[in-house]
């Protein structure tokens, strides 16, 4: 599981899939690597990774800009 938060909001996109905006609490992510864009509205964006381990939750990941 992961839960990524923005201050401001930012849209999401995990392994270059729209997945909805910030806050986005304990979802559910197969384990392994995966990419991570966070794209506020004036257009700045980061791009990160996120490890995920089957049966554990990820660290949470929180952006402020």
């Amino acid at each position: 599981r992961v839960s990524i938060d923005s201050t401001p909001w930012a849209e999401l996109f995990i392994d270059g899939r729209r997945v909805g905006v910030t806050p986005f609490i304990d979802k559910p992510l197969t384990p392994g690597r995966h990419r991570v864009r966070a794209v506020l509205a004036d257009g700045r964006a980061r791009t990160f990774s996120v490890d995920v381990r089957a049966g554990r939750a990820a660290p949470p990941v929180v952006l402020t800009w």
